[in-house]
């Protein structure tokens, strides 16, 4: 859907459309561009404390936010070995 409405869900000239843009303005498609992602887990494979808040109560009210422990039976460091 994001291709078949691209200009109106990016109306800024910096997202032209390559097959839209003018000949001076031509990307060098031979270029190939590399993103490389990173995501760090660490936080969530060991043990950590997980928090909800409950939006049928009211901020002030007793239970509006519960945190309990998550992971509690991992070990990070008997994971890695």
């Amino acid at each position: 859907m994001i291709r078949k409405h691209y200009r109106t869900v990016f109306h800024e000239d910096k997202f032209t459309p390559l097959d839209e843009m003018s000949a001076d303005k031509k990307m060098d498609s031979r270029k190939v561009y590399k993103i490389k992602y990173a995501l760090n887990m660490l936080p969530s494979i060991g043990v950590y404390m997980n928090r909800e808040i409950n939006s049928y109560k009211k901020p002030d009210e007793e239970g509006y936010i519960t945190t309990e422990l998550q992971n509690e039976d991992k070990n990070i460091l008997e994971l890695c070995a």
